[in-house]
Formats: structure tokens, sequence, C-alpha cells
């Protein structure tokens, strides 16, 4: 399968998907998503917080429905964060996070990681926790 196919299927699922796509917020969802949550604050807290709190824009690459750009959001409110996915579908969620968490994200879009429509230089700290189950 090309890149091209893959970034397709991709697009696709959170389209199709039975308790993902943009009309569903599922119990099935959230406890997924949450099992998921505590991993993600640990290493923020344990391993990578300086790297939060030292950036002023942060960019979260392959986010899916952004809960984890919210996380980082809520626990950074002072901060310019930025969610993206490759799938409109799986971005078009990202309020039911924002209203789990009771918060608001600066600027969420659908992109290709490599094809970001931002200018050079203007996020200062990018994280990939949810695309990184796609990496070879």
């Amino acid at each position: 399968m090309n890149i091209e196919e893959k970034e397709e299927v991709e697009i696709a699922y959170w389209k199709n998907s039975s308790y993902e796509n943009p009309q569903s917020f599922t119990p099935n969802n959230i406890i997924y998503k949450l099992a998921d949550a505590k991993n993600f604050l640990d290493k923020i807290d344990k391993t990578h917080k300086q790297f939060f709190e030292n950036a002023e824009s942060i960019l979260e690459l392959g986010a899916g429905q952004c809960w984890s750009t919210c996380i980082v959001k809520s626990k950074f409110p002072s901060k310019h964060v930025v969610g993206s996915d490759i799938s409109p579908y799986a971005v078009e969620s990202a309020h039911y996070w924002e209203k789990f968490f009771n918060t608001k994200l600066d600027q969420v879009f659908a992109c290709r990681s490599y094809n970001i429509p931002l200018s050079d230089s203007s996020i200062d700290l990018v994280f990939a926790f949810q695309s990184f189950h796609h990496f070879g």
C-alpha cells in the first residue's frame, strides 16, 4: 500500500468508525481514550514537563480527536495550543473533548504532517502522542 492509500484509510476510519465518527461521542470512546490519558499525563509530568512549560506555542501532530491536545491546554492554559490530524472527521470531534475537559483549543485543523498550514518557526513545541502507533 502506498502512502496516499494509507492516508485515505486513516481519513476514512474517522468518518466511518461506529464509536469515533464525528456524530458520536460514546462511552466506549471516552473509556478507551481515558485509559491512555494517565500514561500521557505521567509522561508529561515525569519526563517532558519542562518542554511544555518553556514553550509558548504547542502543536500536536496527528492528534485524532484532540483529546490529548485538550489535556495539554487544560494543564497549560496560558499556552497557544493547536491540534491537527490528517482526517477532518477526526478533528471535527475536538469540540466534544474541549467540553469534556472544560477548555478551548486555540486552533484545530486537518492537514498532512508534511504540509502544516502554519508559518515557519511559529510553533515552539511539536508533539505526537496520538499518532505514535503509525510510526514505522
